[in-house]
């Protein structure tokens, strides 16, 4: 859990300070939260009259999850629907997702699961994977050091994932890319992303296109922006890839 801050909405009544145990509202502070000190107790949140100050993230059970689905599921039964598991990144949470997707394969719910592919390949396959319909696979890069300079991690583990997901159920991975202007939309990028689908045999894919909404996100946290040089609409993007071309709005 986070707390999230709305410069627009403060009353600037002095409530959040007035409740935080380890002083870290202040008036003073443009931002309102001394980050380095909030405990994220969230007692701010509790007296803020404007509502300029607001939890972000709510922890529930998986059987609590599995309830508020089940209200819906005259939906899922007269049509086509699907419980998207997404983040943040699931699996960091492989126990509780678990849980939650056969639950849901219990009820005869269809399943989907959106990762960045960075988890461990063993637990994914002996807990998760059998309870999944679809998964949507994100790629960035596939140069190592380009993808730990704009990410901070390494990629060989998620290509390794990718490979080895290809090989079990290719069926039910869609890899998914990100277009961010001037990173993933290079030649270079774009050329090695093709070379790498032609190996694994990947035919279809989802391009995304580049969305600057996390920026206002990143702000209200009390975070800078990952990278302010990118701009929404910056190229009008095409990708062809075996002959198939592939426009971007």
């Amino acid at each position: 859990m986070e707390i999230g801050f709305y410069p627009s909405k403060c009353l600037a009544c002095g409530s959040c300070v007035e409740v935080c145990p380890v002083r870290a509202c202040s008036l003073d502070n443009p931002g309102r939260i001394d980050r380095q000190r909030c405990k994220r107790c969230g007692r701010c949140t509790e007296v803020c009259s404007g509502f300029s100050l607001r939890r972000i993230g709510t922890y529930y059970p998986a059987e609590k999850i599995l309830e508020l689905v089940l209200q819906d599921q005259i939906f899922y039964r007269s049509q086509p629907g699907w419980v998207i598991l997404s983040g943040g990144e699931p699996t960091l949470y492989p126990s509780y997702i678990s849980t939650l997707l056969r639950m849901l394969k219990e009820k005869r719910i269809c399943t989907v699961i959106k990762t960045n592919g960075l988890f461990d390949a063993t637990e994914f396959q002996e807990i998760i994977l059998e309870f999944v319909d679809l998964i949507y696979f994100d790629i960035k890069l596939v140069h190592p050091g380009l993808h730990c300079l704009y990410t901070g991690q390494r990629n060989e583990q998620i290509l390794d994932n990718l490979t080895l997901l290809m090989k079990l159920c290719p069926n039910k991975v869609v890899p998914r890319i990100p277009l961010v202007p001037g990173i993933t939309t290079t030649d270079e990028a774009r050329q090695s992303m093709s070379n790498l689908f032609q190996r694994l045999g990947i035919k279809e894919y989802v391009l995304l296109p580049y969305s600057s909404l996390g920026h206002s996100k990143l702000q209200n946290l009390g975070k800078l922006p990952l990278m302010p040089h990118t701009q929404a609409g910056a190229e009008n993007l095409s990708w062809r890839q075996e002959g198939k071309p592939v426009a971007i709005p």
